[in-house]
């Protein structure tokens, strides 16, 4: 997720968590409804995955706007002047709960007379306002590194801040990318573990996915090399293409005086000033202010691959060209938006790098592949060379969203996203409205600290724990289950949102509102409902290396599922002869 891209558990072993999300956004041409699409996800292992709504509101002269310090670990905030999801009464009722105070403020800017209802997470980040103006986040290295304000340095803004302001601010994409890079140019930006040296370079840039129905965005920006300012560069997305990123950045020429690009004012001077660019020449935004080490480049760059597998397969773009992609690739045909739901689910199935095979997935096909971490007789260096693949649906996921950006729908509907929790592989998400007073329990509650059995979190944790058990025979039972649930409501939405339109537009805003409210309340509870009792359903179907069946029948079905022949031949069964471990010593079975 953003802020968190690796984190080296110790300098001395160099060893990393992976953290990193992906977003994506697809101009209005390329998809089949004509609307812009905003989507991604969020990844991270110890994140707070509450959504918060934040209501517009008029401002007296003379207020200021609070910035707080960076923090994506429960909890993200506490203030009462905000939402009710940062609000002290919120926190979980658990025996530290006196120790969270509340959040400070670190800076502050002067208040607009007005500003606009908003959805955010507790990463940090906006995603989307009552405008339809919607933003996806992923990490990025960068050259430079800076300094926040509260710890010896100049630097006041982080990118959860600048995203929620700019949406809190503005009706259009491109006006959110302008003030977001003006308000970092005048009071600095700072990324995350700016403290750490191993760290601190691949953590330092940030990319937003910035779309608003009629245009589509990519967004880049870094610390400059003072500690004062930043560096920030933005391309427009051709109505006809979408742009993935991945943790690293793709905006490659700038194009200087086009309507298509926006940027810093020290963009060029600065590259200059370190021999980076000449005049003369074209500016690459990925060599000049890209890290100055890019071993992160396949970690991020499969999942740009992919996308391009799927969506442009005329480009025919291959693994190996991973250092030179574009920054927006043409859309062979319409998307929709159960291709961006498929493509969230993904794990290269089917591709030359599926991970749902090879040994690495293990007897039963598991797509996940965790972060590796010293232990068992593992040391730094057997780690530091070696590393799994990555897919965009992973099992640290703790959100996952699409928005549909509609101009010419009325904003209380085209406000809206769908917000999933867990690994998107096998979650459902739900649709949230902007205008709403309050979001429900289901998303404003819960924590890593405990299960909360009426979080959509924790209720998609079970089910995709419970799946990843035996993948290549659980998975597949289950999907049919989730399409059909997922189908029903998502055509209930399509429904209600033309009634609600209806209303709107006949001056019935009130109702309206109170119908998406209560719609989006069901439609949590039924989701979290489901995901619960399809858990329950596949325990019963599925335990001890056993199926059962006729669940309806005078007696179940018993049958096992065992290990399939290739894995058995991988790792040696019929060789001879086979070690085996008992007792932590090795033996093979002909000495037992």
């Amino acid at each position: 997720m953003g802020r968190g891209l690796c984190l080296f558990l110790t300098v001395s072993l160099g060893l990393q968590l992976c953290w990193g999300c992906t977003t994506g956004v697809i101009g209005r041409l390329a998809t089949t409804d004509g609307a812009t699409y905003v989507f991604g996800t969020s990844d991270t292992e110890n994140g707070d995955f509450r959504a918060a709504v934040v209501r517009g509101k008029k401002h007296k002269a003379g207020s200021t706007r609070r910035i707080y310090p960076l923090k994506q670990v429960y909890p993200h905030l506490v203030s009462e002047d905000r939402s009710f999801t940062w609000s002290k009464e919120n926190l979980e009722d658990l025996p530290q709960k006196d120790l969270w105070n509340p959040t400070e403020p670190i800076f502050s800017i002067p208040q607009v007379n007005e500003t606009y209802s908003l959805i955010e997470t507790g990463a940090g980040y906006g995603l989307v306002n009552e405008f339809g103006v919607a933003m996806g986040e992923s990490t990025c290295g960068a050259r430079f590194v800076q300094k926040p304000i509260f710890d010896g340095g100049y630097a006041a803004f982080e990118i959860g801040e600048l995203s929620q302001i700019a949406l809190e601010r503005t009706k259009t994409a491109r006006d959110a990318i302008k003030l977001m890079g003006s308000l970092a140019e005048q009071h600095g930006y700072y990324g995350a573990f700016y403290n750490d040296p191993a760290q601190q370079h691949n953590e330092a840039g940030e990319a937003l996915t910035v779309a608003d129905g009629k245009e589509a965005w990519v967004f880049h920006i870094t610390p400059d090399d003072t500690g004062k300012s930043a560096v920030w560069c933005a391309q427009r997305v051709p109505d006809d293409s979408f742009s993935i990123v991945a943790n690293r950045f793709v905006i490659r020429e700038v194009v200087e005086n086009s309507d298509d690009f926006l940027y810093s004012s020290n963009i060029f001077e600065i590259a200059r000033r370190h021999g980076l660019w000449r005049k003369e020449q074209k500016l690459d935004f990925v060599r000049v202010y890209g890290p100055l080490d890019d071993d992160l480049i396949k970690y991020s760059t499969d999942r740009v691959w992919r996308a391009a597998q799927l969506w442009n397969p005329s480009r025919g773009e291959s693994r190996e060209n991973r250092q030179n992609y574009p920054t927006n690739f043409h859309a062979d045909r319409p998307i929709s938006f159960e291709d961006v739901n498929a493509l969230l689910r993904d794990h290269y199935e089917g591709s030359e790098i599926d991970l749902t095979k090879g040994i690495e997935s293990g007897p039963f096909g598991d797509p996940d592949r965790y972060d590796k971490f010293p232990g068992d007789g593992l040391s730094a260096g057997d780690l530091r060379e070696h590393s799994f693949l990555r897919a965009i649906s992973m099992f640290r996921s703790i959100y996952y969203f699409i928005q549909r950006s509609d101009t010419s729908l009325p904003k209380e509907v085209n406000g809206r996203v769908l917000m999933g929790f867990h690994e998107p592989s096998e979650s459902i998400a739900v649709p949230l409205y902007v205008c709403s007073k309050t979001l429900p329990k289901q998303v404003v509650s819960g924590s890593m600290f405990a299960y909360d059995d009426t979080s959509l979190y924790w209720a998609a944790t079970l089910l995709g724990n419970w799946v990843h058990k035996a993948y290549v025979h659980i998975h597949p039972f289950v999907m049919p289950l989730i399409n059909n649930f997922e189908t029903n409501m998502y055509n209930e939405m399509d429904k209600v949102e033309e009634e609600a339109a209806v209303l709107i537009k006949a001056g019935k805003k009130d109702e309206a509102i109170t119908l998406l409210e209560g719609k989006q309340l069901e439609w949590s509870i039924d989701t979290r409902e489901f995901l619960r009792t399809t858990f329950y359903q596949i325990v019963s179907k599925f335990h001890d290396g056993l199926v059962y069946g006729n669940p309806a029948g005078e007696s179940v079905t018993v049958h096992s599922v065992f290990y399939p022949r290739e894995w058995l031949e991988a790792i040696g069964v019929f060789s001879s002869p086979f070690p085996v471990v008992e007792n932590s010593k090795k033996r093979s079975l002909r000495e037992r």
